[in-house]
């Protein structure tokens, strides 16, 4: 969980002009999110993207103001109207050019935990290539990697 002074779970805005906008509020365009898992929603003037949502409860009051300024100017709308939809809304940032990061063990856990739950079944049987074994490979996640079952090594599918 995010906190004022310590942000666990962030992403980072590598797109060159996004991150340009996003860096001079936040440091290295550095920014704390809630969740490193996407959404669909409708952003204006784009449409419907996958994005991440800024932890607004991670941020300064400064940080907060200078948000506020940077899309009233970029969206041409007033202070008050975008304040009041980042109260209602939030603030999506745009997932297409944003690598996340986590030092949050519990929410990595999770995660992880999810995507165990996505394994193909019931099982695919391969061929092992670290003991030839033929009969003794699962599917793993992702499908197209096997964990096998007898030696326990890990095979390409």
């Amino acid at each position: 969980m995010n906190t004022k002074d310590n942000w666990k779970t962030t992403a980072t805005i590598y797109d060159k002009r996004r991150a340009e906008l996003w860096g001079f509020i936040f440091p290295g365009a550095v920014v704390p999110i809630v969740s490193p898992v996407t959404q669909l929603v409708h952003v204006p003037q784009i449409g419907e993207t996958q994005v991440y949502m800024l932890d607004l409860a991670a941020i300064s009051d400064k940080q907060r103001e200078d948000l506020i300024t940077m899309l009233s100017t970029i969206f041409e709308l007033s202070r008050e109207e975008v304040a009041g939809d980042i109260d209602r809304a939030g603030v999506p940032i745009i997932a297409e050019g944003v690598c996340w990061s986590t030092s949050d063990q519990g929410l990595f856990l999770s995660i992880i935990e999810g995507l165990d739950d996505q394994r193909e079944e019931p099982s695919v049987k391969r061929t092992c290539a670290n003991c030839g074994a033929s009969d003794c490979v699962t599917a793993g996640f992702p499908v197209s990697h096997a964990y096998c079952e007898r030696c326990g090594g890990l095979s390409n599918g």
